[in-house]
């Protein structure tokens, strides 16, 4: 859980009329320039406000820790990255906060099969934090002489890899987390039937098909438009997350 100093000494304000469209603001109300500058960048180099998102309260996280500890971004090191991912790794994800009635975090549900989430961080988000606070630091590496990156890396060993010779597993950067590989499911056709019979109308029916037959995210079929659908050829358009790639399907 994050502390009331914590939480008061840094929140993220959302302005849409301006580009980037988030500041960092300090507890004097002072916007942070060098994370204004680097959203900026991410803008400029096209990508998503979904993306601007994620990054700015990634940072929000890795400044307040700092807060608490008397420091600004420009006196982190590295021992600070490992006590970060530590506090992650036993820490509460506010996000995953749920009734008292809920059921046990890691626990099956009988009917689709699907774990009920760890009230953790996941490592996948421990990861991306990694990832973003190593953007920041790089790009400020640029711009400022005295302010190194804390974040650590494993030594690039194969830089200049001859395609033709095999590829050699180094291992992760440090503080890097093992990712699970997850088991792909399947929704059991019996309860696809029972799901499409509940539905009292044709759009729900198609939305239904489309998630089933196309496998795409919720985020990609719900950003839909009639303008993607060409009804001579039967098939649909979807914008893929992440490379916003057109997918056609029928």
């Amino acid at each position: 859980m994050v502390s009331t100093e914590a939480q008061l000494s840094y929140i993220v304000v959302e302005r849409p009329e301006q580009i980037p469209p988030f500041d960092l603001v300090d507890e004097n109300g002072e916007a942070d320039e060098a994370v204004g500058v680097f959203l900026l960048e991410l803008v400029a180099c096209d990508k998503s406000p979904a993306t601007v998102k994620t990054y700015v309260y990634a940072l929000l996280g890795w400044f307040r820790f700092l807060h608490l500890r008397g420091k600004t971004w420009r006196q982190a090191e590295t021992t600070d990255v490992r006590d970060y991912v530590l506090h992650l790794r036993s820490a509460d994800n506010p996000y995953r906060h749920r009734r008292p009635d809920s059921s046990v975090p890691g626990s099956l549900n009988p009917r689709t099969g699907k774990a009920t989430l760890a009230p953790g961080y996941k490592p996948a988000t421990i990861n991306h934090r990694l990832s973003v606070i190593k953007s920041f630091y790089t790009h400020l590496e640029q711009r400022y002489d005295d302010v190194p990156n804390p974040v650590p890396l494993r030594p690039r060993r194969q830089a200049h890899h001859n395609p033709l010779d095999p590829w050699v597993h180094t291992g992760r950067d440090p503080y890097r987390q093992r990712e699970p590989k997850r088991t792909p499911r399947a929704i059991p056709q019996e309860m696809y039937d029972e799901a499409f019979r509940s539905l009292d109308h044709d759009r729900d029916r198609a939305i239904l098909s489309l998630l089933v037959s196309s496998a795409c995210r919720a985020q990609e079929l719900l950003g839909m438009t009639l303008a993607d659908v060409d009804w001579g050829r039967k098939c649909v358009r979807l914008i893929c997350k992440g490379t916003r790639d057109e997918a056609w399907g029928h």
